[in-house]
């Protein structure tokens, strides 16, 4: 079964696409978890939220991540932002 940090997550990105900054709290506690695929996901998801300072930092933080995959899923993320 899926960690219900995804499900959230998930959720939380959907609301920062609509706008709302509800969910980075989930961004925020998932970004730090264990798991390289969540914290991918968090990466994706804070650049979702990256007008708000705190995702900004936390997104930025991402880029110096150990694993290869959270460092390009926030480099992407950053790059999504800006363009947006």
């Amino acid at each position: 079964a899926k960690d219900p940090i995804e499900l959230r997550l998930a959720a939380a990105e959907t609301l920062a696409r609509l706008g709302s900054l509800e969910g980075l709290p989930v961004m925020l506690e998932a970004s730090e978890r264990p798991s390289d695929l969540v914290r991918s996901q968090a990466a994706f998801a804070l650049g979702q939220a990256a007008a708000s300072a705190e995702a900004g930092a936390r997104l930025t933080a991402l880029l110096d991540d150990p694993n290869n995959r959270v460092r390009i899923a926030a480099a992407a993320a950053t790059l999504a932002a800006i363009n947006r």
